[in-house]
């Protein structure tokens, strides 16, 4: 490769890096307070009790329901919170939905697609750089 060539490439990778930084911004700062407030709380606790592996929103009640370590009390404790509002489960899903591939709190909710009890989905840890 020449010099011209390499420069570009880095170029446009800082450009991309810009863009990703930026849209990033702007999905934080169309989320509802309430829903960044609850996803900063919620991304972690769901990361420290489920691990990797795909959930559904009914996963979760389930595990923070059997979970008595104090990250799945708090868990718990959430989940109340959002399954209590107008619309049970169904609120929580679609809380879930809201948040997906957004960064908060060093998480990411991801989809894992649709399966027989409705959307599943995985948190990934992000790294820090």
């Amino acid at each position: 490769m020449n010099d011209p060539l390499i420069l570009e490439i880095r170029r446009l990778r800082a450009e991309l890096a810009e863009l990703r930084e930026d849209q990033q911004f702007l999905m934080r700062a169309l989320l509802q307070p309430a829903d960044k407030r609850n996803a900063v709380a919620l991304l972690p606790l769901i990361a420290d009790v489920l691990g990797d592996r795909a959930f559904t929103a009914a996963d979760v009640v389930a595990a923070a329901l059997n979970t008595r370590t104090p990250d799945g009390q708090a868990l718990l404790e959430l989940v109340r919170e959002r399954a209590t509002d107008d619309g049970g489960l169904r609120a929580f899903g679609k809380m879930l939905a809201r948040i997906e591939g957004m960064p908060l709190a060093g998480c990411r909710l991801i989809s894992a697609g649709d399966g027989r009890d409705g959307r599943r989905w995985r948190v990934v840890r992000l790294s820090g750089g």
